[in-house]
């Protein structure tokens, strides 16, 4: 057993040393690599950094804003659900202590109330649709700009 060690462990050994010198032989036969060689037509692109850095702080205000105006728009839509909720729950609770007319004039009011919250809803779901729709077509403008960028480049 020992043996057939010693003698893999020179097998392996040889083997490394008849690598490393025809990987770092000067002879021709043992490359095997391509060569690289310098482009004869050498196109450059300039980027204006100032206007990009412009527009990523413009975009970057705005993203800000309009965060903030939906964040508010659904704090909106939360307190009209919760106020609405309550008005049901209290309808309920003094529903048996009202007159019938009282009652009526109680329900059409939460219908009202309800049509009302479902709309600002529906709104509210039309407007992120667009929003998401936008975001799309922006960067489908986006990468129709780099593949003419990247066309132009090559013609040169």
């Amino acid at each position: 057993m020992k043996n057939l060690s010693l003698i893999l462990n020179i097998v392996l050994f040889v083997a490394v040393a008849v690598l490393y010198y025809l990987h770092f032989s000067n002879g021709k036969s043992s490359s095997t690599g391509t060569e690289i060689s310098a482009p004869k037509d050498l196109n450059i692109a300039y980027i204006n950094s100032d206007t990009v850095l412009k527009y990523y702080d413009y975009f970057k205000v705005n993203r800000d804003k309009l965060e903030s105006k939906g964040k508010k728009l659904d704090q909106d839509l939360r307190n009209r659900a919760q106020s609405f909720q309550n008005d049901y729950e209290a309808y309920q609770r003094n529903v048996s202590n009202l007159t019938i007319g009282q009652a009526k004039a109680v329900e059409e009011d939460l219908a009202k109330k309800e049509v009302e919250l479902s709309q600002k809803r529906y709104a509210k779901q039309l407007e992120k649709q667009k929003e998401k729709e936008k975001k799309q077509e922006e960067e489908l403008e986006q990468q129709r700009i780099e593949s003419k960028k990247e066309t132009d480049l090559k013609k040169k």
